[in-house]
């Protein structure tokens, strides 16, 4: 005798029971190859180097007389930046004092002046021209006037020494604007004088101007 046995119910593919999935296709994000990158900015190295030469430009032409070199400077421009005396004269300047002392081939000279404009006037110089016995080693020199500023009406001392190859035998005191023109001055020391060097077969004075 044989048992009827109930029927085992079928097992569905599991994969029915799973919900479909979609995928959607990435974007491509490829970028095209540009070779390899230069280490080195070059615009960027190429404004630093303009911006360096500029900053030079100007330290040359302000701390040196390379402008008045190249630049023309004729009696118009000069007096446009040449300062006069509060009546309108052009001796804007006034040389109070002066006094030298010579040790045979050396120089010494000190004085004061005054600041007769009605400007405040920076870097005064005292330019001061040396001439020797023989003639062919004359010295100039620049001596910056203390104060500086120097305001209206306010006096201003200088003073130098140098020594030369040759005695000296005179010299000239004049007055410019560093970077500027000379500026007249006038002379209130009252009257001149002058001495004879001592030593040396020939005595020639050293004047006082």
């Amino acid at each position: 005798m044989v048992d009827n046995l109930p029927e085992e119910p079928q097992s569905e593919d599991p994969s029915s029971e799973l919900p479909e999935l979609s995928f959607t296709q990435a974007p491509d994000f490829s970028l095209p190859f540009l070779g390899a990158r230069s280490r080195f900015d070059y615009p960027r190295m190429g404004a630093g180097i303009l911006v360096g030469l500029a900053i030079l430009a100007i330290g040359v032409f302000s701390l040196t007389d390379l402008s008045a070199m190249l630049l023309p400077m004729d009696d118009t421009y000069l007096n446009v930046l040449r300062p006069t005396a509060e009546d309108g004269s052009p001796y804007a300047f006034v040389l109070n004092e002066l006094d030298n002392q010579l040790d045979g081939r050396s120089l010494s000279v000190a004085g004061r002046m005054t600041n007769n404009s009605a400007e405040s006037l920076e870097d005064v110089l005292a330019v001061i021209s040396i001439e020797e016995t023989s003639g062919r080693f004359p010295a100039t020199l620049e001596i910056p006037v203390a104060p500086s500023p120097l305001e209206p009406g306010e006096s201003g001392v200088f003073s130098m020494s140098v020594t030369l190859r040759q005695a000296p035998i005179r010299y000239k005191v004049q007055f410019k604007l560093q970077h500027g023109p000379f500026v007249l001055h006038t002379d209130e020391r009252g009257p001149g004088f002058e001495f004879v060097s001592p030593g040396g077969d020939i005595e020639l004075p050293v004047r006082l101007n």
